[in-house]
């Protein structure tokens, strides 16, 4: 009998132990930039525990069933692409600095295997630092700014990629990229002007650019794609 009891308290231990699928991941808010891009923040909370694979980085993919969005490191508009300790809001890194890279860049840094199936997708970035006994072996919380261009329904983390996807998490932003401009049936804002790319008015129709202005000063470039 003791030695069920035993091994039920280890069992519980282990499961308390592995810690990444208590991570906590929340879009607090989405901006809609005048290039038609959308700045996405976040509050992160990465959970690391004994029975965890070495931490070495974590990835947060933009989804879409209708296109393929586009992370955008370095442009107008803020991106996070760097995380040290200073940066975070808990716990510490060792000594590490997690560097955000998209496309054929990621997993450049860790060349580790597990980041293999990440590697030339536009519509994620990787947080990597490739440091030898991991770059961190506590809690860590951070807030995160993305800019990304394209139509977003579905974002998703993995919060330490070499547990093999048992760290997932995934938030919704409320779009649906399937009806287009889904903001022409809003009631919160209203649609005031829309523009072409040349700045003058126009009406809208599929299959061209245009920029929507809305009632509170917020600009949107859109196409809406039909065959």
């Amino acid at each position: 009998m003791k030695k069920i009891y035993f091994i039920f308290l280890a069992l519980i231990f282990a499961l308390h132990s592995y810690a990444c699928d208590n991570s906590i991941f929340t879009l607090t808010n989405q901006v809609a930039n005048p290039d038609g891009s959308i700045t996405y923040t976040f509050n992160v909370n990465i959970e690391l525990g004994s029975l965890d694979a070495t931490f070495y980085g974590f990835t947060i993919s933009f989804n879409s069933q209708t296109n393929n969005p586009q992370v955008i490191i370095g442009g107008t508009y803020p991106t996070t692409s760097s995380i040290a300790t200073a940066n975070l809001t808990c716990g510490t890194l060792n000594g590490a600095t997690l560097t955000g890279l998209t496309g054929a860049n990621i997993n450049s840094i860790n060349n580790d295997s597990d980041w293999g199936p990440y590697v030339g997708m536009t519509n994620v970035i990787s947080f990597e630092d490739g440091t030898s006994f991991g770059s961190a072996n506590n809690n860590i919380c951070m807030t995160l700014q993305i800019t990304v261009v394209g139509c977003v329904e579905n974002i998703e983390l993995n919060a330490n990629v070499n547990n093999g996807g048992l760290c997932m998490y995934s938030v919704s932003t409320g779009q649906n990229c399937t009806l287009g401009i889904p903001e022409l049936k809003q009631d919160e804002k209203k649609i005031v002007k829309i523009i072409d790319l040349m700045g003058r008015e126009v009406e809208y129709k599929n299959n061209t650019p245009v920029i929507l202005i809305y009632s509170d000063g917020t600009r949107k470039r859109v196409m809406k794609i039909e065959e």
